[in-house]
């Protein structure tokens, strides 16, 4: 996607456009780091005018990335991605998605899908159609931030775990998780700003999948 292009769908209120964020968090202190040249394939091409924030979620490396607006990087993270079959249906064409953080909530409730609620089941266990914030059957874990993505209308987030031991694995049905610690930093460096999220899906050749440890 070319820089004009995107520009086009953020003024039209397209994928790219940028929610505000007005998110009662005390200030953090940020530490930034240098402009890293994995971040160049994307940034040369994105058109960030508009936003103050970028966050970069590679799926096949599994980290998040926080990025000042020219790029500089605030703070990364491991976190758990989808499984291949569950890996966003538009980047099994192309190599990035974009779209925008809509809200971010803390101690949220969980609302488990019905497959998940059938998953469950099979394993012998009944789980509520609404799951309180606190509980430790709550996959939300302490915060969640709601994504929107033009022309794609599956639920995708970025949230908390009960699962800590997934965080580094392919394992989600599609979200993105976190440790609890660093969706709630995450959540407190947006305070107030317009963020953009991308989603980075680069192919595997065929050297690195006959690797043994290859995960996709």
């Amino acid at each position: 996607m070319t820089a004009s292009s995107l520009q086009r769908n953020l003024m039209k209120g397209g994928f790219g456009i940028c929610a505000f964020l007005g998110l009662m968090f005390p200030p953090l202190h940020i530490g930034n780091t240098s402009y890293t040249p994995e971040a160049a394939s994307v940034f040369n091409t994105l058109d960030t005018s508009a936003c103050d924030r970028i966050i970069e979620v590679d799926l096949r490396k599994l980290f998040l990335v926080l990025r000042e607006q020219d790029g500089t990087e605030i703070r990364r993270y491991s976190v758990a991605g989808p499984r291949p079959k569950d890996i966003p249906k538009p980047l099994l064409k192309k190599e990035e998605l974009i779209g925008s953080v809509q809200r971010v909530i803390t101690d949220p409730w969980w609302y488990p899908t019905p497959e998940t609620r059938q998953d469950w089941l099979a394993k012998g266990r009944e789980l509520s159609e609404r799951v309180p914030p606190g509980s430790p059957l709550n996959a939300m874990g302490k915060a969640k931030i709601i994504l929107k993505f033009d022309g794609y209308h599956e639920p995708l987030r970025i949230h908390g775990t009960n699962q800590p031991r997934s965080i580094g694995q392919h394992a989600s049905r599609g979200c993105i998780r976190m440790h609890n610690r660093d969706i709630l930093e995450l959540a407190g460096l947006l305070q107030q700003k317009r963020s953009i999220v991308v989603f980075t899906y680069s192919r595997v050749d065929a050297k690195e999948s006959n690797r043994p440890d290859s995960k996709i």
